[in-house]
């Protein structure tokens, strides 16, 4: 998962009274600190974003647990998936099978499934179960 950079503009403080040139001045100042920093804030993002791997989605190996990296994820090997541990904030998963894979029950999957080579499946994670569930 990417480290977005911290988004913190500057904030406008209206000067109240004194001339109007004065608060006229002040507020194009603001503007233009602005527009500079979201200027650098878009760099910032496009670097980091281009700074990570030029491969887009690693492949995990199919063993008896997995543990996904990313919300689509391609599986190589033709293994059995028992158990998937992903991130908490990983409610929904989609493998795509290199070569062909099974996911049976018995730890936190609900339901078995056959994927032959090419073929993927999503799934959903019950949070009140654990349990992960294929749509």
């Amino acid at each position: 998962m990417h480290q977005l950079p911290k988004y913190d503009p500057p904030q406008f403080n209206p000067q109240m009274g004194g001339p109007l040139n004065d608060r006229v001045n002040s507020f194009f100042m603001f503007w233009g600190n602005l527009q500079q920093y979201i200027y650098n804030y878009l760099n910032n993002f496009r670097f980091t974003l281009q700074s990570e791997s030029t491969t887009p989605y690693t492949t995990l190996a199919s063993a008896s647990t997995i543990t996904p990296t990313r919300h689509i994820q391609p599986v190589s090997g033709t293994a059995t998936v028992n158990n998937i541990l992903a991130a908490p904030d990983f409610i929904q998963v989609t493998l795509l099978a290199q070569n062909g894979f099974s996911l049976a029950t018995g730890q936190n999957i609900a339901a078995a499934k056959t994927l032959t080579q090419g073929q993927a499946v999503t799934l959903y994670k019950n949070l009140s179960t654990g349990l992960w569930h294929v749509g």
